[in-house]
């Protein structure tokens, strides 16, 4: 796994009360990648599943993540823009809130450091 750091959060007043935006750094150069990525982030912060699968266990049987109990890990889609299907991206997050990207649909891993 290799790890990614660079993450900023940043609480704003907004609106009719109290709103929280973050400002993330992602260290990829693709900026649809990184949009997409924090679109989702956001989602799995605010419980939005925007597909049915969004938010349903990952099993992990690639053996590619830390060993952890069954039902420790959720896995949510990270959209593709261009795409009219759900595509290879994914964001898991562990139940103790650590987070993996993989854009190759669970055949390797990076770590997010920080992010919600």
């Amino acid at each position: 796994l290799q790890s990614l750091k660079g993450w900023s959060l940043r609480q704003t007043q907004g609106g009719s009360g109290a709103a929280f935006r973050a400002s993330r750094r992602l260290p990829f150069a693709d900026p649809d990648r990184v949009t997409e990525i924090n679109k989702t982030l956001d989602r799995i912060r605010d419980g939005i599943r925007k597909y049915p699968e969004d938010g349903e266990v990952f099993k992990n049987r690639e053996g590619l993540l830390p060993e952890k109990p069954p039902g420790y890990y959720t896995a949510w889609t990270v959209d593709t823009p261009g795409l009219s299907y759900r595509g290879k991206r994914r964001i898991v997050r562990g139940a103790e809130g650590e987070l993996y990207y993989t854009d190759d649909h669970y055949r390797s891993f990076v770590r997010i450091e920080g992010g919600q």
